[in-house]
């Protein structure tokens, strides 16, 4: 495998709220409480699994961290 496909393999696209809140430098409660507070992007369903997109978190924090209804009428233009 090359290093590229390698490093591809090895970032995930997806992750729980405890990944979002390492991403973001917050507990896991506190990703949750950002959910419930609309304060995040909508996350995705995978089966039971609740996961969020690691581009658009990504995204979504260059953007200042717009609250969802915001983020999502940005995404619609």
């Amino acid at each position: 495998m090359s290093d590229s496909t390698t490093q591809l393999a090895s970032t995930p696209l997806l992750v729980g709220a405890a990944g979002v809140g390492a991403l973001l430098g917050v507990s896991t409660r506190k990703v949750w409480d950002l959910h419930q507070m609309g304060m995040l992007p909508l996350p995705i369903k995978l089966g039971a699994r609740t996961l969020w997109r690691v581009k658009e978190m990504t995204a979504w924090v260059d953007a200042g961290c717009p609250s969802r209804e915001r983020w999502m009428d940005a995404q619609k233009s």
